[in-house]
């Protein structure tokens, strides 16, 4: 069996309508109805939301990615841990930032933004390998932690899946 991802059809990663509330420890955060949750095994890994169809071998292709960063004993701003996160998602995941951070209120808490690139696991019907877009959304808690998600799709589909991202960004508590 070959391990390459085959192209996926949109109908078998697009959100439900239906939204469900996912507690994941620290936040609360509405999923898809057809988007499972999916735990870490280990301590760093991260959560994800997705459809069954959007998580290849090689990582997730649509969905929801999401983890954190402890409190690292000295204060630091929104921006230097956001820079930080981004520097070593480029060193890991090949990411490339497309702009710069922008600030963003997310369950009554100030995040930035950061859209970046990166190779999506799906190729495209041809076989050519797409370009993921990856949105980076970094917010910190009272505690010093940071916590961080990162909306995924295609740089074809992404502005199909935009509005449930929204939607999901929206819908977060923390607790």
């Amino acid at each position: 069996a070959s391990t390459s991802a085959a192209a996926v059809a949109l109908e078998n990663v697009l959100p439900s309508r239906r939204m469900v509330n996912a507690d994941l420890g620290p936040m609360k955060i509405l999923r898809p109805e057809n988007w499972a949750v999916t735990l870490p095994e280990q301590q760093g890994q991260f959560v994800t939301i997705a459809p069954q169809a959007g998580i290849t071998n090689s990582g997730v292709g649509y969905g929801v990615l999401l983890n954190g960063t402890p409190a690292s004993g000295q204060r630091r701003s929104i921006d230097e841990m956001t820079s930080q996160l981004i520097q070593q998602l480029q060193q890991n995941n090949g990411l490339e930032p497309l702009g710069k951070q922008q600030p963003i209120t997310v369950g009554g808490m100030v995040g930035r933004s950061t859209f970046l690139r990166s190779p999506s696991p799906f190729p495209d019907a041809n076989g050519q390998a797409l370009q993921e877009r990856d949105w980076l959304v970094t917010v910190p808690l009272h505690d010093g932690s940071l916590i961080f998600m990162i909306f995924v799709a295609p740089e074809s589909d992404f502005s199909r899946l935009q509005p449930t991202f929204e939607a999901m960004l929206k819908s977060v508590q923390f607790k």
